[in-house]
């Protein structure tokens, strides 16, 4: 088996960067769609269409490319990916029609989701115990803060440019990840890896759904990014609409909160050298819940632009720690299926993600109460799902 031949630094570097391109897909050309929308002669719903086929198909994709790197390895299918995700996103950048970029979303999301689950399985090719978990924690970092930055490059590069810059600047970015993983990175999959066909996989699927080791963590990792998209959901009406930010202000204030995702990922490992995995994600757990419940109070009384930026950073922090340990914990039993567990998880993380931000419109709450009140929610039932598990009693012979 040919290890990845690239020292430690650039090789966390690269998965970062190979989890972070499918986030770092989904956002930054947000702030150019009501531009593409005039542009392609489209109205505002079927604009909107592009992300919602996009987080549709790279949900349902990761379910296949799991699989796939278990069977013929993690280098083809990744290759693959990152070739197809160039390809798509000329396809974005160029699109005529409205038609033609939805179709060029689609065929992008494939890419991206094959190059974030094949990097997640690599991780846990190349890494065992505390250096999983520490591994883990920049590379999760990396996926939460793609979309704190995404927005501002995003709308940077459309007021410079246009609205197909983000798109080029994307494709670039892939075309660069490819080179490097063509030019240094080796096969990482173990000679013990299971290796079941994709009928087979959805029976590795089961498999792993009923072992609470996988199904705990995993259901954790879910509430936790259903707690932060809820979060990216509800902050544009909360920092524009409220506050009257501009869509600058807005990337800049996205920019800045996201440093609480570095300081959790950096802090994670230590916690849990310190107090154990699972007092560590409990941990967690607890300060997304006081940053939801700190937010959620804050807006119901007197709404204010620099204590909302408070309880997120705290709410951010909590963030930062859970995704790794997490991640790690669902990862670590299983080294023999590491692409189905990775691709499980990530397929109900934007399982998730779809849920919390669907809360926000959901919630009958009033004003700008819904988006803290889902972040709480979904924070609490991760908590919960972290307690220790109570025994039954021993009944006397």
């Amino acid at each position: 088996m040919s290890k990845a031949a690239i020292s430690y630094g650039p090789l966390i570097v690269l998965l970062t960067a190979l989890a972070a391109l499918g986030m770092l897909s989904t956002n930054i050309y947000l702030p150019a769609l009501p531009v593409i929308g005039a542009a392609l002669h489209a109205d505002a719903d079927t604009v909107r269409l592009t992300l919602t086929v996009y987080l549709a198909v790279f949900a349902v994709c990761q379910l296949v490319a799991g699989p796939l790197s278990d069977r013929y390895g993690r280098r083809p299918v990744l290759v693959f990916g990152l070739a197809l995700f160039f390809g798509a996103t000329l396809i974005c950048a160029m699109a005529q029609t409205v038609e033609m970029l939805i179709i060029g979303r689609a065929l992008q999301a494939v890419g991206a989701c094959a190059a974030s689950t094949v990097g997640r399985a690599m991780a846990r090719d190349l890494f065992d115990g505390a250096a999983l978990s520490r591994a883990l924690g920049l590379i999760m970092t990396g996926v939460a803060v793609a979309p704190g930055f995404g927005p501002l490059l995003g709308g940077l590069l459309q007021e410079g440019f246009g609205w197909r810059a983000p798109f080029y600047a994307v494709a670039g970015f892939g075309i660069v990840i490819l080179a490097i993983v063509l030019w240094r990175l080796g096969e990482t999959r173990p000679e013990t890896t299971h290796r079941p066909g994709i009928a087979g996989a959805f029976t590795a699927y089961d498999s792993l759904l009923s072992q609470a080791q996988f199904l705990r963590p995993a259901f954790a990792t879910t509430c936790a990014l259903g707690a932060l998209f809820a979060f990216f959901a509800g902050a544009p009406g909360l920092f524009i609409a409220a506050y009257g930010q501009s869509p600058t202000e807005f990337g800049l204030t996205s920019s800045f909160t996201v440093f609480a995702v570095f300081a959790g990922g950096y802090s994670a490992p230590g916690l849990m050298r310190r107090f154990g995995a699972s007092m560590a994600t409990r941990f967690g757990f607890l300060v997304l819940s006081i940053g939801g419940a700190l937010l959620l109070g804050h807006l119901a009384a007197a709404p204010g632009l620099w204590p909302a930026i408070g309880a997120t950073l705290v709410f951010l922090y909590g963030i930062g720690i859970v995704n790794p340990l997490t991640v790690a914990a669902a990862l670590q039993p299983f080294p023999q299926r590491a692409g189905a567990a990775a691709a499980l998880i990530g397929a109900l993380q934007m399982a998730g993600a779809t849920l919390g931000a669907a809360l926000v419109n959901l919630l009958p709450l009033p004003g700008l109460q819904p988006m803290p009140a889902a972040m709480l929610l979904l924070a609490l039932c991760g908590l919960l799902s972290t307690l220790p598990r109570t025994q039954p009693a021993t009944q006397p012979a």
